[in-house]
């Protein structure tokens, strides 16, 4: 006897193909146009995509030690006011936009 099937997953406006669809089924290099098709990702199954680039670098500076007890003793956020501050006194080079 077989599982009753899953109410979640039975989806009436999307029904299982029937045999006969299935075997008109065509591959999408014969449906779409070669322009579409041929700009669709070339991915082996499994292969992840190309990440994103980091908005920000990680950085190792060295300050003195009550210049960083400072930092962290003005409260939560320090980091994005530090930062701030030195995107503002940075000197003044032309920035990709």
């Amino acid at each position: 006897m077989g599982r009753k099937p899953n109410p979640y997953l039975i989806d009436e406006d999307a029904p299982e193909l029937t045999d006969e669809e299935l075997a008109s089924a065509r591959p999408l290099s014969e449906v779409l146009p070669r322009q579409v098709f041929d700009g669709l990702a070339k991915r082996k199954p499994g292969e992840r995509g190309p990440g994103k680039a980091p908005a920000k670098v990680a950085l190792t500076i060295r300050v003195e030690p009550d210049v960083l007890q400072a930092w962290r003793a003005s409260g939560e956020g320090w980091q994005a006011r530090a930062r701030e501050v030195l995107a503002r006194e940075a000197p003044k080079i032309k920035r990709r936009a």
